[in-house]
């Protein structure tokens, strides 16, 4: 009986830590998706890959790979997903240094975008015209950007960059006739940039 006894009193101090060892831990965020159907171009070098349009791709979130063909997706062209009234979100992976020239401009419906650390340049009009667009936070390593990026955005109110001030590699008109507040990081250490 006392065997027995000892028997479950371990047993159930092996499940209340098991419990809490399960109910402490913090869940890990889910795995990216990466839309199908994308059509993609391979760079000048022979390198990467540049995606160059939607092709047939049906997702309102667009979730750009950070390979294809077992290369890194390098880069977003011109135009790319210019006037695609259908897509509300798209995550962008740091694999993508370069969003081309009127990249996502037109896209009506564009809520919500993620700009992952290691995105470094955004071309002109890149996002203009994306009159759902309210706000956007721009990752450190962004170090140029051409001009009349966020124009047309009447509803975007903030804009949030990892850095302390404004790089000399962005043009002055980057955010023409939009009169979104910019918010500054406080801190541009490792841990809060």
């Amino acid at each position: 009986m006392k065997k027995l006894l000892t028997s479950l009193i371990a047993c159930a101090l092996a499940c209340t830590v098991i419990f809490a060892v399960t109910a402490c831990s913090t869940p890990s965020e889910p795995p990216r998706v990466a839309s199908k159907g994308l059509s993609f171009e391979l760079n000048d070098e022979g390198t990467g890959y540049i995606v160059s349009s939607i092709g047939t791709c049906g997702d309102k979130v667009v979730v750009i790979p950070e390979t294809y063909n077992e290369k890194p997706v390098v880069a977003i062209g011109d135009a790319a997903f210019k006037d695609k009234k259908a897509i509300t979100g798209v995550d962008v992976p740091g694999s993508i240094k370069y969003i081309g020239d009127e990249g996502f401009r037109g896209c009506d419906l564009l809520a919500s975008v993620v700009l992952a650390e290691g995105v470094e340049h955004l071309g002109e009009r890149c996002f203009s015209s994306c009159t759902r667009l309210v706000s956007i936070t721009i990752p450190l390593s962004m170090t140029t950007m051409s001009g009349l990026v966020f124009t047309s955005n009447t509803l975007m109110t903030d804009i949030y960059y990892k850095g302390t001030s404004i790089p000399s590699g962005w043009d002055s008109s980057w955010k023409y006739d939009n009169s979104a507040f910019v918010h500054y990081s406080t801190c541009v250490c490792e841990k809060c940039a």
